[in-house]
């Protein structure tokens, strides 16, 4: 069942939910339609005028009837059941993603990240609908498949977050030395070594983080 997969006490409902304010086909969008941005409307044309050229093992139905999935539909499916909806919800979006209705989206929300993870949200909500899946269920499922099937080469090949996604382990290990650098001075005006920074007489914790 569904919860065996995702955890007894997690609530998926309560955590998409508590994060928008609202069911997922109601949700409070605060960025999009402001500064610019295109609105929620136009965003949700750009999802409907984006047909599928895939043939899918589950059944579609059109977005606007009400789900036929719910949690409690969900439960008593068979993991490899839940697992061939997850993979074909996986696909569509990706689909969904890279349709040039929604590339257009996505370029005019440009760098507003709320904005993006609005439309991000609504297009998996979409996806869910076109399969009869609850919203407010299905998005977290689309977001945990990875998690839910830890093991399953496919699925992970499948899922768009991490077919693209460019993050990949480092090569550096527990008792590594670690490699000298240059560093700057907070203020920019000096050039320092790492290795002249970091005290041999204590331990020392070195942060690091990226930006774009």
């Amino acid at each position: 069942m569904l919860r065996s997969l995702v955890g007894s006490e997690m609530c998926i409902r309560d955590s998409i939910n508590a994060e928008y304010g609202g069911a997922v086909g109601a949700m409070v969008r605060l960025s999009l339609g402001q500064a610019g941005l295109p609105s929620a409307a136009t965003l949700e044309e750009y999802l409907m005028a984006s047909p599928s050229a895939i043939s899918f093992q589950s059944a579609r139905q059109d977005p606007g009837a009400p789900a036929t999935m719910e949690l409690a539909v969900l439960q008593k499916l068979s993991k490899p059941e839940v697992r061939a909806i997850l993979f074909d919800l996986l696909v569509r979006e990706n689909e969904l993603r890279l349709s040039p209705n929604v590339q257009r989206g996505f370029g005019q929300i440009g760098e507003a990240k709320p904005a993006f993870d609005e439309f991000v949200t609504m297009l998996q909500a979409h996806v869910c609908r076109e399969f009869g899946v609850d919203p407010s269920v299905g998005v977290e499922l689309i977001r945990c498949a990875v998690s839910l099937f830890p093991d399953d080469k496919e699925l992970h090949e499948t899922a768009h977050y991490i077919k693209f996604n460019r993050c990949k382990r480092g090569i550096l290990r527990h008792g590594d030395r670690v490699a000298d650098c240059k560093v700057l001075s907070m203020d920019g005006t000096q050039e320092l070594r790492l290795n002249d920074l970091i005290p041999s007489d204590r331990p020392v914790v070195l942060m690091g983080a990226s930006h774009t």
